[in-house]
């Protein structure tokens, strides 16, 4: 049996290359920032992440256009793509260079209030980029949010930024992308009068261009993988190229951070699955260090589905202007966005394991708490090392509890900086691309040996690499590389664990009698307090190793694939 699913699973892999090959298409439109080596800023791409983004195209049959292109007919025949930069970062030569090389003709968007600074482009760069054949377009003046502005500062930032740019260049400035890619009916009416085209963010490809002032792009961010990137390029295609597809729920929500869903749900598909599991992981610890346990999984003619809720989904470029909405991003909020996911489940006629970690498990008590119903669906749970809250007296969580009210108190709505989050990424890109280099980051290590240590300090992944080869840690490398599922919740809010705390101090039962307090590797414990069914099996995989150390552990899956058979 397995080797026939191997055959089928060849021939998907065969299908999609020939879709890549031979698809019709839509045109995605990509936005970066800065490129270098600034891991502390979400928007900075590695330079050598950038030229595997191209390669990337150009190997999956992606076609690479320019402003030509976009003012003949923006309809491709082919899948395209379009490479712009916003702000005016300088880049380096050899970027600029292999730009020229590979024909890569994009389309840089500046704000001249930034001109002359010290990491950004100068008149003498505009004039250069321009004798290379790339096109400079305007992004306002200053770079302000373009929304209920007067007369004035609307004309400054819209048309009065042409006409500096076009003084410098001595060239027609035709493209204008509105910072943040917001604006209100009266910056798009000024927009539309002053250029031949305007582009906005929003998380989709071009399909036609039946309005020229609201070209959609995506933004790429340093936590954006080869596997997300590679996600992105899917759309430009009208079949799905992937052995995986994706769905999103909660598009209707009014919240500004939630514009395009509240939550996702990944699904991996297998021929004729003998079982499903749905993975619904930690905010800290995301689902991209399961990759392994996903592709076993899948080998043992398991389907898998991944949830990935609202910290990991928003519109991240508009949280920098609009931190207050994180404010009400609590635990209810989280148990609502899941109501849609349940009628998909709910649709699919299938019952399912479960696979959970860290807070994960504890939404998922509150959940079959609040959704009695939910349960039905459930054939057997397994927990791999569950959060603090189970180790927590009452005494801890009220103390817990006044921590987190004293954050919200003082603004303080999410409790962790992306920083951290964002160098794991870094120092995962440079493994990847160039592991037995010196980091960047680190000069005394190699980038491979860098990560290492960079995962093996971090308080949430904590991973240890003594027992792998290094070539298996490569191989490692290139999985979280090109896995489409992330690493870690974008932001953790403040209000969903002080919501957590809350559920916990308000529960009827003992803490104790949902999971007991033990270093056994395998426990089996009453569910009752959960409300399942006696035929709902819970196990728990616990001792002192890290959550990821368990994810990465073939023996973890095993495990869960015998209980399953």
């Amino acid at each position: 049996m397995l080797g026939a699913f191997r055959l089928m699973y060849i021939a998907s892999i065969l299908l999609a290359i020939s879709i890549w090959e031979n698809s019709h298409g839509y045109t995605i439109v990509l936005c970066y920032h800065e490129i270098g080596y600034n891991y502390k800023n979400v928007y900075n791409v590695l330079p050598e992440m950038f030229i595997e983004h191209i390669k990337l195209a150009k190997k999956i049959g992606i076609n690479i256009v320019d402003r030509d292109f976009l003012l003949r007919s923006f309809n491709p025949s082919v899948p395209s793509l379009l490479v712009t930069f916003d702000d005016g970062w300088k880049i380096n030569n050899k970027i600029l260079k292999y730009l020229e090389e590979e024909k890569v003709k994009p389309i840089f968007f500046i704000y001249p209030k930034a001109l002359g600074g010290r990491k950004f482009f100068s008149e003498k760069d505009l004039r250069k980029l321009q004798s290379l054949g790339f096109e400079i377009g305007s992004h306002s003046y200053s770079h302000i949010l373009l929304k209920n502005l007067d007369e004035e500062t609307l004309y400054r930032e819209i048309v009065y930024s042409k006409e500096v740019i076009e003084s410098i260049t001595s060239n027609v400035v035709r493209f204008f992308a509105y910072p943040y890619g917001v604006y209100d009916k009266k910056a798009y009416l000024l927009a539309s009068e002053t250029y031949d085209m305007s582009f906005r963010v929003s998380e989709s490809p071009v399909k036609s261009l039946e309005n020229h002032h609201k070209v959609n792009r995506y933004i790429v961010y340093n936590i954006t993988t080869l596997g997300i990137l590679k996600g992105i390029f899917s759309k430009a295609f009208t079949e799905n190229p992937l052995d995986y597809s994706s769905y999103s729920f909660g598009k209707e929500k009014t919240n500004i951070l939630l514009r395009y869903g509240s939550s996702e749900v990944y699904h991996f598909p297998v021929y004729n699955p003998e079982s499903s599991i749905l993975i619904i992981p930690s905010v800290p610890v995301g689902p991209g260090w399961a990759v392994e346990m996903i592709k076993r999984f899948r080998d043992f003619s398991i389907e898998v589905l991944v949830y990935l809720n609202r910290t990991y989904v928003f519109s991240f470029y508009l949280a920098e202007l609009h931190m207050e909405e994180f404010k009400s991003w609590g635990l209810q909020e989280m148990v609502e966005d899941f109501k849609e996911v349940l009628k998909f489940l709910y649709s699919r006629k299938k019952k399912f394991y479960i696979v959970t970690w860290g807070d994960g498990f504890d939404f998922l008590i509150a959940l079959i708490r609040r959704n009695k119903n939910f349960a039905n669906l459930v054939k057997g749970i397994f927990v791999i090392s569950p959060s603090d809250f189970f180790t927590l007296t009452r005494n801890d969580l009220i103390q817990q509890s006044y921590f987190y009210k004293n954050l919200i108190e003082n603004k303080k709505y999410v409790f962790e900086s992306l920083t951290e989050i964002n160098s794991i990424y870094a120092y995962l890109n440079m493994a990847f691309v160039k592991p037995f280099h010196k980091s960047p980051f680190n000069p005394k290590l190699r980038n491979i040996d860098a990560f290492i240590k960079a995962l093996s300090m971090n308080k949430y992944f904590n991973v240890s690499f003594n027992e792998f080869s290094e070539n298996y840690i490569l191989d490692f490398v290139r999985e979280l590389e090109y896995t489409p599922l992330p690493l870690s919740g974008i932001v953790w809010p403040t209000k969903y664990y002080l919501d957590l705390t809350e559920f916990y101090l308000s529960s009827q039962s003992n803490i104790a009698d949902l999971l007991p307090n033990t270093n056994s590797k395998i426990v089996f414990f009453t569910t009752t307090n959960l409300y399942l069914p006696e035929s709902v099996e819970v196990i728990q995989f616990t001792n002192k190793r890290s959550i990821v150390d368990f994810l990465m552990d073939v023996k973890t899956a095993d495990e869960i694939i015998r209980k399953i058979r």
